[in-house]
């Protein structure tokens, strides 16, 4: 069986768009003119691929499952077959499984110059400096897949925050885009940069409107296409969301952890009972009493527990450590060593008479941690805590008129076209830019005010909770809800929270460790890229990296362990 030369030209060249009897080569990229006949590009193939290329064609073919004639002719090939055929050589599938690994796991890039990590696998070694520059081009290479999902997408949300890893000196900015993923119509969050300042010692509003605007360049997005942008409520971000003219939504996790924060302040003697626990936690920590807790918990519970401490970060640990107090207070009261430490019955009384009221702020810190809660559910939360008068002290930050709020009129505007709700003026001309069209319905009745008891509360958020899944699952099932046809479905578009942010930095902590953080801010940025956006590169991209040589990149073929010196 032979092709042809029509065949050989269509299945194993591209056609220059400028120059209709020029062919470029699918494999070296080495460009042929062809004006007549296809002599040249047989005779190329053949030296190119080897004498063998129809066989090896063929048996591709088949092992792809493409569908001869009855006659053994090729036919018609589909195109990912044709790609496939040119990104599957033995190197190029060796680097591709070799990137993969470092990123998905991980690992330093050193790790494939050990002798013992070599003797396990079955692909060709190579060396650092070789990988170093693969990794930094295929990030290159999946900035454009990802810029076309966008921009089939339209409109998206930034979703940002900063991080700066313990021990290090460099503040990095993380700025994920959230959007509605065209194939599925599922809310997804693809991340754009994790990277410092353009300029390092300014991190003002101006400056991260820089980096904002750079980085949408690099994707090819418009700032028009930008819904909103998704995250803390500090005075940067808002004078941020103000000079950029781009409407802000705070975070609510962050929100929410300010007001238990100050429920806690609130509460009689709380604070200062929460203070002592710390206090007895840490040196119940101590090697002594740590060594006598584990023997008394061994004992009592069956299994070896620990003194756990707060976290200055998040109230949540405050609620753990109040948790295991409890469980293990008798141990602890055990220990000779920690009696000036020990909880009066006042004391005692004051945590127990709280716990319910910390388990359901834990239980909602944990919903909204979800990724796509929506701003209308956060919003229902918030509610049923403020009816009672026990969370009253919450209202600065929770309330949807707080002062806190950035763009109150955009929050609330969304919230209501996600429930239905009448927009005022202010809140059309705040959403405008999503280019919807309200319904003219009912606005939504309020939470009642008569709620007393924690216990209701509780009830009350279980309640909604199930609520929220079960329009889910309706969503799920329907082709089309509510508002589909005439604006953009705002419950998939706009989270409320930046915890996509959050979990990037917890994953970062297993790159950047003590004794890699050396590592230069652009081989830390592309491990991360490439491991949070696994989906949009694959071998023919790593194929692509290794044609493509990037003169940005050669200046990075330094040690990336000696960076910073």
């Amino acid at each position: 069986m032979k092709l042809t030369g029509k065949q050989i030209a269509e299945y194993f060249f591209r056609v220059e768009a400028d120059a209709p009897d020029c062919f470029k080569c699918r494999k070296c990229d080495q460009i042929r003119k062809s004006p007549k006949g296809y002599t040249n590009l047989v005779y190329h193939a053949r030296s190119c691929q080897g004498d063998d290329v129809v066989d090896k064609f063929k048996q591709h073919l088949e092992a792809s499952g493409h569908q001869f004639k009855t006659n053994g002719a090729f036919g018609k090939v589909a195109n990912k077959d044709i790609r496939t055929f040119f990104t599957s050589t033995e190197k190029e599938e060796a680097t591709h499984e070799w990137v993969k690994w470092i990123a998905s796991r991980n690992m330093p890039l050193s790790e494939i110059e050990n002798v013992t990590t070599r003797g396990m696998v079955k692909h060709k070694p190579m060396c650092t400096k070789t990988l170093r520059k693969t990794v930094l081009g295929v990030a290159s290479e999946t900035v454009k897949p990802i810029s076309e999902e966008l921009k089939r997408a339209g409109k998206i949300t930034i979703v940002m925050d900063g991080w700066t890893c313990d021990g290090t000196s460099t503040h990095y900015v993380a700025i994920f885009a959230g959007y509605i993923r065209p194939s599925t119509g599922d809310y997804e969050e693809v991340l754009l940069a994790i990277q410092p300042m353009l300029d390092e010692t300014s991190l003002d509003a101006a400056a991260h409107i820089e980096l904002f605007e750079s980085t949408l360049k690099l994707h090819c997005i418009e700032v028009e296409n930008v819904a909103c942008f998704i995250c803390d409520n500090c005075a940067t971000n808002q004078k941020t969301s103000r000079e950029w003219g781009i409407p802000m939504v705070g975070c609510a996790s962050h929100r929410f952890n300010l007001a238990v924060r100050e429920w806690i302040k609130s509460m009689p003697g709380l604070e200062d009972v929460l203070e002592k626990i710390a206090t007895l936690m840490g040196k119940a920590s101590c090697l002594k009493s740590a060594a006598r807790l584990r023997e008394l918990t061994q004992d009592a519970h069956g299994k070896m527990l620990k003194a756990k401490k707060q976290n200055a970060t998040r109230w949540t640990s405050q609620f753990n450590m109040t948790q295991r107090y409890l469980k293990i207070r008798p141990e602890l009261e055990a220990i000779a060593a920690l009696d000036e430490c020990v909880l009066t019955k006042k004391e005692l009384r004051i945590i127990k008479d709280v716990e319910l009221d910390f388990q359901i702020f834990n239980d909602l810190t944990i919903h909204l941690q979800e990724k796509g809660c929506t701003l209308s559910w956060a919003r229902k939360q918030f509610d049923i805590l403020l009816a009672c008068d026990r969370y009253d002290s919450m209202q600065d930050y929770i309330d949807k008129y707080a002062d806190i709020v950035c763009c109150p009129d955009f929050e609330i505007g969304v919230t209501k076209l996600i429930d239905g709700g009448r927009l005022t003026d202010n809140e059309a001309s705040a959403i405008s830019g999503l280019k919807l069209v309200p319904e003219d319905v009912v606005e939504p009745s309020e939470v009642e005010d008569d709620i007393a008891e924690p216990s209701a509360i509780k009830a009350m958020l279980e309640q909604s909770r199930q609520k929220r899944r079960k329009l889910e699952d309706d969503r799920s099932r329907s082709v089309s809800h509510r508002g589909d046809k005439n604006y953009i479905d705002a419950s998939k578009l706009i989270c409320c929270t930046s915890n996509a942010c959050e979990r990037l930095f917890s994953e970062a902590k297993y790159i950047m460790v003590p004794h890699r953080r050396g590592m230069s801010p652009v081989m830390f940025e592309a491990l991360l890229f490439l491991k949070k956006n696994l989906r949009f590169w694959s071998v023919y991209t790593v194929s692509q990296a290794m044609k493509n040589t990037n003169p940005n990149h050669t200046q990075m073929e330094r040690d990336d362990d000696m960076y910073y010196e």
